[in-house]
C-alpha cells in the first residue's frame, strides 16, 4: 500500500511542471487582474533583450503606466461625422 502511494505521489509531481514556452513570457500584474505577455526575440531580437534586462533589473517594479493620446485619436465631441 505505501509503494502504492509513493508511486502515485511521484507520478503527480512529474506531472506537475511548468509549462515550456518557445518564447519568453511575462506577466503583467495590474489592480484588474493579470496578463501574460508573449515576447516575440526572433521578430524583434534587441527589443525584447532590453524589456527582458530592464524586467530582470526590476525596473518596472511598482510603477504606474499610462494611456496617452494624440490629437489624432481622440474623439471628437461631434459624433456626427460633420
Amino acid at each position: 500500500m505505501k509503494k502504492c502511494i509513493f508511486l502515485l505521489f511521484t507520478l503527480v509531481l512529474v506531472n506537475c511542471k511548468q509549462t515550456k514556452y518557445k518564447n519568453p513570457h511575462v506577466m503583467l500584474s495590474t489592480s484588474y487582474g493579470e496578463a501574460e505577455i508573449e515576447l516575440f526575440p526572433e521578430n524583434a531580437p534587441q527589443t525584447v533583450a532590453a524589456f527582458l534586462s530592464y524586467v530582470d533589473s526590476g525596473f518596472y517594479k511598482n510603477s504606474s503606466f499610462y494611456r496617452l493620446l494624440s490629437n489624432e485619436n481622440v474623439p471628437p465631441e461631434n459624433n456626427t461625422g460633420l
